[in-house]
């Protein structure tokens, strides 16, 4: 039998300000003599569902982040907001934000709080926990767990647990959409999913294109650009219109083109999701599209009354 040990490290980083932040939480402030002198070790730290610790996170397991360091350093009563927030090192991307609350009596503590997080892949993660002191910062890793059968949780459950829409993850050969109307998460067959995405029921979640055949492949994005609103002599097809498409921050230039003499637009994207502004009177139309493998997704502008 082969025995395989896994060795991590947990690096805990304290700002600057950190110390003398009791003062910066109101000109009355308690007497310090009932405050903690400093961070103790139990103001973040993790341990898995059973409160073993310590604990390496697994993916698609629920870890638990504990803050047993909670203080009011007001002389009122009052509610003392503690936010977790969890990044991707990998990515850059933010998976969990949440924020927790106490009703807390004038100069009072230590209480605890406690956030349900479940990493959807090996990754490096940065935690940052805030509270009316400061900031308090954790550096972890999950990985997989190669000796238990991976369990995943329903879309709903993992929404409840801080995970973000677009990341949540599928049980094996489902795919996520997310719903247009109200960013919904759903986990349906890949033909499903291909189906409701035409339709424009929703797009493709973030873990759907990077763990599946999707990722790293290109489609087509093209369409008609036509002026339906203003004078009658100035509608119809336009020739020379600037075609730019986003990510879905809606912020990020991923791609531009322009209509060509027959006022039409083509251009390559990688399979994925993509945000395209359409003008209007008084203010311009956001739409959603879909770019599929191999495949061209026609997307019409149409001046004044938006996509046809």
């Amino acid at each position: 039998m082969m025995t395989i040990l896994y060795f991590f490290t947990i690096l805990i980083m304290i700002s600057g300000s950190f110390y003398p932040a009791f003062a910066l939480d109101t000109s009355q402030t308690c007497d310090t003599i009932i405050l903690p002198p400093h961070w103790p070790s139990s103001h973040i730290y993790i341990t898995d569902t059973n409160e073993s610790s310590p604990y390496i996170p697994l993916t698609d397991h629920t870890t638990i982040f504990h803050d047993d360091d909670v203080w009011n350093t007001s002389t009122q009563p009052r509610d003392v907001h503690v936010t977790l927030t969890i990044q991707d090192q990998d990515t850059g991307q933010q998976v969990f934000n949440q924020t927790q609350s106490l009703q807390m009596k004038a100069c009072s503590g230590p209480e605890s709080v406690k956030w349900r997080f479940v990493p959807t892949q090996i990754a490096d993660y940065h935690a940052n926990l805030s509270d009316n002191r400061g900031t308090v910062g954790m550096i972890f890793y999950s990985m997989l767990d190669a000796t238990k059968s991976q369990t995943v949780s329903s879309p709903l459950e993992q929404l409840r647990f801080g995970i973000d829409s677009h990341n949540v993850v599928c049980k094996q050969d489902l795919q996520l959409v997310i719903k247009s109307e109200d960013g919904f998460p759903a986990c349906v067959t890949k033909q499903t999913a291909q189906i409701l995405v035409e339709r424009g029921w929703g797009t493709f979640g973030e873990s759907s294109l990077v763990n599946s055949d999707i990722h790293g492949k290109n489609g087509t994005l093209s369409g008609t650009v036509v002026l339906a609103g203003g004078p009658a002599s100035l509608a119809g097809p336009k020739t020379n219109y600037e075609v730019d498409v986003y990510a879905v921050d809606g912020i990020t230039l991923v791609g531009k083109t322009f209509s060509d003499a027959n006022a039409h637009y083509t251009m390559q994207l990688p399979a994925g999701n993509y945000t395209v502004y359409v003008p209007d009177y008084p203010d311009k139309q956001t739409h959603f599209v879909s770019v599929f493998p191999d495949e061209n997704t026609i997307f019409n502008i149409v001046y004044g009354t938006g996509y046809k």
